[in-house]
């Protein structure tokens, strides 16, 4: 199966405008978790994950799940490099996630 043939037929001609708006919140979350703000990059993990689910991306949904779970918990983390690491690991899986999906609606898969 097919990262495409899990989305829902009707959705596919909205693919395009999905996966530039999940670049954009990636990359928000990428520039919080640099700034050191925990809470939008969270927030903007949220957006991706709820984005993926509605459309039928369960590897992407759950993977912006993780990350945003691993942001929510950095302010009490210790050691705090560690959650750091984490996140941003969660991070460049999206990342790569939502590269595979780029892939797959240029024909690249």
């Amino acid at each position: 199966m097919t990262m495409l043939s899990q989305v829902p037929r009707v959705l596919r001609p909205l693919l395009p405008e999905l996966a530039e708006s999940l670049g954009e919140y990636l990359g928000q979350a990428r520039a919080a978790l640099e700034g050191g703000d925990a809470s939008a990059a969270a927030t903007a993990a949220h957006a991706v994950k709820g984005a993926a689910m509605r459309f039928g991306l369960p590897d992407l949904a759950r993977t912006a799940g993780e990350l945003e779970e691993c942001c929510r918990a950095l302010p009490q983390a210790t050691p705090r490099a560690q959650a750091i690491a984490r996140a941003q690991a969660a991070l460049r899986l999206a990342e790569a996630e939502l590269a595979a999906l780029n892939a797959a609606l240029h024909g690249d898969s």
